[in-house]
């Protein structure tokens, strides 16, 4: 008996190693197939990206021809633009995999930049996520007219007395500052 036992255990035991085993492998697979996809999408991207950084060079050249008057300030531009350039050629030239490794090296080396530059990044990342949340709602609603759960809301003391810079209150109601003044 204790050895049917035992042999259920092992059973048991090499069964969940197995389904680990498999499990393990699966994901990998997963993983390994969505790195590919994205990878995919972005080396497809890469060549528009590549044409809009060059695009933004030669701009900048634009710029700097334009600044005749300040020759410190066209040096500047015009160096910038000639790096922005640079940028593109590596975007071109490189890998995803190349620009993934560049990057983290980059990263090691100055961890404290990179932290601010990705803070920079989020934050105006989440600014330009709220301001076109915001623009879509303001488009698709219409104004609606207040109410609490009682009903339409009272016209406040100030509207009342018909003063010439009426005041709402979010909640409806006046303070007893208000009140006190209303009478």
């Amino acid at each position: 008996m204790q050895r049917k036992t035992a042999r259920r255990q092992n059973t048991s035991s090499t069964a969940k190693a197995g389904q680990r085993k498999g499990s393990a492998r699966t994901s990998q697979a997963l993983y390994g197939d969505v790195l590919g996809i994205a990878g995919s999408i972005l080396r497809s991207r890469q060549v528009a990206g590549a044409e809009k950084i060059s695009g933004l060079a030669d701009a900048a050249r634009t710029f700097a021809d334009n600044l005749s008057d300040i020759p410190n300030i066209k040096t500047y531009v015009t160096g910038a633009a000639e790096q922005i350039e640079n940028l593109s050629d590596y975007v071109t030239e490189s890998s995803i995999e190349e620009m993934v490794a560049d990057a983290t090296q980059v990263a090691k080396r100055y961890p404290v930049a990179t932290a601010m530059f990705a803070v920079a990044v989020g934050f105006g990342v989440t600014r330009l996520v709220t301001h076109s949340a915001r623009s879509d709602q303001s488009v698709s609603q219409k104004p609606k007219q207040r109410s609490s759960a009682r009903g339409p809301v009272k016209a406040t003391a100030a509207k009342k007395r018909g003063s010439a810079n009426p005041k709402t209150r979010a909640n409806g109601k006046d303070t007893p500052h208000e009140r006190a003044n209303a009478s």
